[in-house]
């Protein structure tokens, strides 16, 4: 389904102040609704980056793209925000299916590159994993910085997201962005629909004009920013560390 820009805004950013706002109000929550968010918009922009190495280059992975992106913003969660039991089952299913999408994808690069003489599919592979992994890195920080509880960082939250929706609106006024690929590939297929009995394609929503990626970019840069002038207000949980028990030393007569 194609979004207008406007409604695709909406959806996005707003969705992005409810989280932050529920997670600031409700501590116990531990950041996950920021969490949430960020993260199903990562897993979508590690698509697009997963379709931008496909076009340029000529051979990308995507589950490569997404398992890497959202390992890695997992791993930042659970070292920084929350170590309870239950993230650390998460991050480890997590990382076991990563694992297992890694090994697939440079098995299949190396395939490609032998049996069909495409040394791109190397490039391709490192591109893929270097874009995902820089996503992942900065979305992470993004979610901690979302995810902070009380209502003395609210401000501070609202101001991230709505400078980024600023800067994204002034960069979509003076240099506008492409039309998203699959708005193109819609209004073909609306064209020239494809014969009966074929898979249709997978239902989502897009906007009109650019990617999710090109306004989550100037969130994922404030929010970084952010991240030094927020280090105090941190909810950082740090395993306790052993007492060592030694005897107090008594004058004796």
């Amino acid at each position: 389904m194609i979004l207008p820009n406007i409604a695709f805004d909406a959806l996005l950013f707003g969705l992005l102040l409810i989280a932050a706002a529920v997670d600031s109000a409700f501590p116990i929550t531990h950041g996950a609704a920021s969490l949430l968010v960020v993260g199903g918009a990562t897993y979508w922009a590690a698509q697009e980056i997963s379709e931008w190495v496909l076009r340029r280059i000529g051979w990308t992975q995507e589950p490569l793209a997404t398992s890497t992106a959202l390992c890695a913003g997992g791993f930042l969660y659970f070292l920084l925000r929350n170590q309870s039991d239950l993230s650390l089952l998460a991050l480890s299913i997590g990382l076991m299916m990563g694992a297992l999408m890694v090994a697939i994808s440079i098995i299949a690069a190396i395939g490609t590159a032998l049996r069909e003489g495409q040394p791109s599919a190397f490039s391709g592979w490192l591109f893929t994993a270097l874009l995902s992994g820089s996503l992942g890195v900065t979305a992470g920080v993004l979610a901690i910085i979302l995810g902070i509880d009380g209502t003395a960082s609210l401000n501070l939250k609202i101001a991230a997201i709505v400078g980024a929706l600023v800067l994204w609106k002034l960069r979509e006024k003076l240099s506008p962005p492409d039309a998203n690929p699959h708005f193109t590939t819609q209004t073909a297929k609306a064209v020239s629909p494809a014969p009966s009995g074929l898979a249709s394609p997978r239902v989502a929503l897009f906007p009109q004009r650019g990617t999710l990626l090109d306004r989550l970019v100037p969130l994922l840069v404030i929010g970084a920013i952010f991240s030094f002038a927020a280090k105090g207000l941190l909810p950082v949980t740090v395993p306790a560390s052993p007492v060592s028990a030694e005897p107090i030393a008594t004058s004796g007569n």
